[in-house]
């Protein structure tokens, strides 16, 4: 009786032994997959040539900032490297068509200032005009009232 019990107790150890095994190897080789994309992704990124103007966005796109020493010591070179990272990324097009196609899906009606209308089109959210007259406006009734 005892024999049973100590080999069913072994049968078990040997089980929790190769299922903390397989985990290990899981994990080991979802790191390898995710450096392995990164990788790529970098390679790839590195390779694509930047583009200078978007289509989609009708704006101009930052450009790999210029490293030196004063930009570096004043932050403005990796504020500038944020801004090019954002715009010139593998893909971007796309993922910037995938995020309105899914904040139209939610009911947004208007994105970054533009606002979603039937059927495809966009119109341009238009600021609240100024309330004071423009400089000419002043100066024509100046010169109206002298004379």
């Amino acid at each position: 009786m005892e024999n049973r019990s100590e080999r069913i107790l072994q049968r078990r150890q040997a089980r929790q032994l190769r299922r903390k095994r397989n985990r290990e190897l899981q994990g080991g080789y979802l790191l390898l997959a995710l450096t392995a994309f990164v990788l790529i992704w970098g390679i790839i990124g590195l390779l694509t040539p930047d583009r200078a103007f978007s289509d989609n966005e009708n704006r101009v796109l930052a450009q790999r900032p210029k490293l030196s020493l004063t930009n570096l010591l004043d932050g403005s070179f990796t504020s500038d490297l944020e801004a090019y990272d954002s715009d010139q990324f593998v893909g971007r097009d796309g993922w910037v068509s995938l995020k309105l196609a899914y904040d139209k899906l939610l009911g947004a009606k208007e994105e970054n200032g533009v606002y979603l209308c039937k059927d495809g089109y966009l119109m341009e959210k238009q600021d609240a005009p100024d309330t004071e007259p423009p400089p000419w406006f002043q100066n024509t009734t100046a010169v109206l009232s002298a004379g």
